[in-house]
C-alpha cells in the first residue's frame, strides 16, 4: 500500500539524506549505526519511538512497520528477528529499520501522505510515492553517493552493511 505525497527528486532526497547524516552525527561513517539510531530516535524526533514486537505480531511478509497514533506520536514496530538480525549486521534488516526511521523524518519535512486513497505498487509516479521516496532516501543515506559511486557492488555491501539488492540499486543510480 502506498500514498501520494508532494513530488520530489532523487537529487533532493540525496540532499536530505546528507542533512540527516549531519543531524545525527554519522557523516564521517560509511557504515551507518542503524540500531544505535533507534536508541536516539526521540532525540532526533521527539514524537517518535520504537518497540520490538513478537515475530507473529503482524503479517509474515512485513518485517517492520510504523504508524501515527491518534495523539500524534509515531510508533515503529520491529519484529524481534529483524532487530536481532540488524544487531548482527544483516544488511536487509538494517535497511528495513532505517526505512521506518525515514518515514517520520520525511513527514516532518512536509512529505505528508495525501489520504485521498491508497495505491498499489507501481500505480503512482515514483517521484510522488511515499514508499519510493522513503526507499530512495534510505538508500542515499546508507550508501552515500559520492563515497560509493566508484565502489563495486561487493565493496558497497561490505563497507555500508547493506543487502545485495540494495547495493545493486546503488549501482543503477
Amino acid at each position: 500500500m502506498d500514498y501520494k505525497t508532494k513530488p520530489t527528486t532523487r537529487i533532493e532526497l540525496r540532499k536530505l539524506a546528507a542533512a540527516f547524516d549531519i543531524l545525527v552525527g554519522t557523516k564521517d561513517s560509511l557504515y551507518k549505526p542503524v540500531v544505535e539510531l533507534l536508541d536516539k530516535i526521540t532525540d532526533i524526533m521527539p514524537f517518535a519511538h520504537y518497540e520490538i514486537v513478537d515475530d507473529n505480531s503482524f503479517e509474515i511478509n512485513v518485517p517492520a512497520r510504523g504508524y501515527f497514533e491518534p495523539n500524534g506520536n509515531y510508533t515503529i514496530e520491529i519484529k524481534e528477528y529483524v532487530y536481532e538480525g540488524a544487531i548482527r549486521g544483516i544488511g536487509a534488516y538494517r535497511g528495513f529499520i532505517m526505512h521506518e526511521i525515514f518515514h517520520p523524518f520525511l513527514y516532518t519535512l512536509g512529505f505528508v501522505p495525501l489520504y485521498e486513497r491508497s495505491f498499489q505498487d507501481g500505480e503512482l509516479n515514483c517521484y510522488e510515492s511515499v514508499e519510493w521516496q522513503v526507499k530512495a532516501i534510505t538508500g542515499e543515506y546508507m550508501m552515500n553517493y559520492e563515497r560509493t559511486k566508484n565502489l563495486s557492488k561487493e565493496e558497497i555491501i561490505e563497507q555500508c552493511g547493506v543487502s545485495k539488492a540494495f547495493a545493486g540499486k546503488r549501482k543503477k543510480y
